[in-house]
């Protein structure tokens, strides 16, 4: 992709790319981790959400954080987020125009590229903590691997997720806490870490499974991909930067021990 060559993009996110679907988003963490146990590591996983994203966007920092555009072509984005209004029609009649600072047009074709561009950044503020992540959209999994010995992996956790809280504050984006999930995954034979964590307000506590992208994570002793019923839900495909997403093969269950 020439975005992605050129340093525009963020390679780590599988969203909104032709090519790319929850699956890719999937397997880049799910084989990470089982390599990590081949190697008698212990991981933690974590799983976050953006809510509203797309609503809360910031036009000015959106375009601050086109380094890597300059010219007629950032003037043509400036001009193209500037301007907007909102009005709101109600039983025959018509609000006055507000003006919107915030939010790109969804359903445009650029919506999600500037959606990929504005959350480029935090893929920094992740992997100065040590972490590795993939993101699908708005969606963030994150994690961790580290020896089974390694008493400061819940501080480590604490300090990522203040950085993020603090970043997600500047962008004007709001985590959906109760998407907030914690998944320890031992090395054979090495306890789980039972340590709870503050994320902002709320207090997560480690769990028995996590739901990523719509697929269950079980733990400790073994790792299940399991599709859930329903058309709904079926891993999908985005195709040209335009937000819509195509049907894809469904993903089979299956399962890897760890």
């Amino acid at each position: 992709s020439p975005n992605i060559t050129n340093d525009l993009l963020d390679p780590n996110q599988s969203g909104f790319r032709a090519g790319y679907s929850t699956g890719t988003a999937l397997l880049a963490v799910t084989e990470a981790l089982h390599g990590a146990k081949s190697q008698s590591l212990s991981s933690v996983l974590l799983l976050l959400d953006l809510s509203a994203a797309f609503d809360t966007m910031d036009h000015q920092i959106l375009l601050s954080s086109l380094v890597e555009i300059s010219g007629s072509a950032w003037t043509w984005f400036e001009s193209y987020l500037a301007d907007r209004s909102y009005q709101v029609a109600w039983r025959g009649s018509l609000s006055s125009p507000n003006t919107l600072s915030t939010r790109v047009p969804q359903g445009s074709v650029l919506g999600p590229v500037l959606f990929s561009l504005y959350t480029k950044s935090l893929g920094s503020v992740i992997s100065a903590h040590g972490f590795s992540y993939h993101c699908y959209a708005d969606d963030t999994q994150l994690f961790l691997s580290f020896s089974p010995s390694d008493t400061q992996v819940p501080a480590r956790i604490s300090a990522c997720l203040a950085d993020i809280s603090a970043w997600r504050s500047t962008h004007h984006l709001k985590l959906n806490l109760g998407k907030t999930e914690l998944l320890f995954l031992p090395a054979k034979g090495s306890p789980t870490i039972d340590a709870s964590i503050t994320v902002e307000t709320s207090i997560v506590s480690p769990s028995q499974s996590a739901r990523s992208l719509r697929v269950t994570l079980d733990n400790p002793s073994r790792a299940i991909l399991q599709r859930s019923l329903g058309p709904a839900v079926s891993p999908s495909t985005t195709s040209g930067g335009s937000g819509r997403s195509s049907p894809k093969r469904p993903l089979n269950s299956w399962s890897r021990p760890w």
